[in-house]
């Protein structure tokens, strides 16, 4: 990962496995929204025994891959 990932996860606290409801706060997303990513196959849902997790990268991807907001006024 890149430089940007190290400062990203200090800032925020990201540990390598995180819940989906931590994810959802970092994302800045709703439940209904989260799963629909899953759907979608860009959060990818690991199992560490019977605890579902995203890990760091995974969420840091689907930030970087989100597209620019129009910059039109």
């Amino acid at each position: 990962m890149d430089d940007g990932f190290e400062r990203w996860v200090k800032a925020y606290g990201v540990t390598p496995a995180n819940s989906p409801k931590r994810a959802c706060e970092l994302l800045g997303c709703g439940h209904d929204y989260f799963y629909k990513l899953v759907k979608l196959g860009k959060i990818t849902i690991r199992k560490m025994g019977t605890k579902s997790v995203v890990t760091g990268e995974n969420i840091y991807q689907v930030l970087r891959e989100l597209p620019e907001a129009d910059r039109a006024a």
